[in-house]
């Protein structure tokens, strides 16, 4: 009986330390985001800081938020990303930018495909 209880303990707290996030994981995925971005939209550094600023307002609300947001604020706060990233990016940096997005909606990445084409 001792073996199952011991057992269980270890089972919960193993599962409980899986499903912890760490610290680092948002402002990770963020950096590597922006880095991503510099490198395939050849960002000026001027763009990158911008750019960069709009992902960590964007990224931040939607952590806030992530609970207790309905998909129409989603939607509206992705148009809101789209049009801040409008004033940043150059023409051909922002066609290039809607195509990667369409590629990764059509991979299976981030919620609805036709979530920005309405």
């Amino acid at each position: 009986m001792k073996k199952q209880i011991l057992g269980l303990l270890v089972f919960f707290i193993s599962v409980s330390a899986f499903g912890q996030k760490k610290e680092g994981d948002a402002q990770t995925r963020l950096d590597r985001m922006n880095e991503k971005m510099k490198k395939e939209l050849n960002l000026t550094d001027k763009q990158y800081e911008k750019v960069s600023a709009i992902n960590a307002d964007f990224v931040n609300a939607r952590e806030a938020n992530k609970d207790s947001e309905s998909p129409e604020a989603r939607k509206e706060a992705m148009k809101s990303y789209h049009a801040e990233m409008e004033k940043v990016l150059t023409a051909e940096q922002m066609e290039k930018f809607e195509t990667q997005i369409k590629e990764r909606r059509k991979k299976g990445g981030h919620g609805p495909k036709n979530r920005m084409d309405k």
